[in-house]
């Protein structure tokens, strides 16, 4: 029998060990599907975003992105924490929008340093 499948509470803490990616804000959740907080856009945008994506999504910087209900949802839940701000990217594997968004930190850090010298 599978050594994983014997200890549940070994797996529990593992899991809890693992280190969850930072979120980039590349916008890659809500264009899957919104929030409960959001609304279902049901169409491709002019962006290219697929049927679905939440219609509360905005661009921030061209390259990242925000939450256009973020003080609504924080007032709402009373400052307590909600999941899909600052709880980390949950799909960080062939992700092209984080990948992307990745790129372009790297490179404005690159030239920061080279201006900076």
């Amino acid at each position: 029998m599978d050594r994983k499948m014997t200890k549940p509470m070994e797996n529990l803490k593992e899991a809890k060990d693992e280190k969850i990616k930072e979120c980039v804000r590349c916008g890659f959740c809500c264009k899957q599907a919104p929030c409960s907080y959001g609304e279902v856009c049901g169409y491709t945008d002019h962006k290219g975003w697929p049927e679905g994506h939440c219609k509360f999504l905005q661009s921030n910087y061209g390259y990242t992105y925000i939450c256009g209900k973020y003080d609504e949802i924080k007032h709402i839940e009373n400052g307590s924490p909600y999941p899909m701000f600052g709880s980390g990217c949950s799909s960080p594997l062939f992700n092209k929008d984080r990948e992307n968004v990745m790129r372009i930190i790297a490179e404005k850090a690159a030239k920061r340093c080279l201006t900076n010298g």
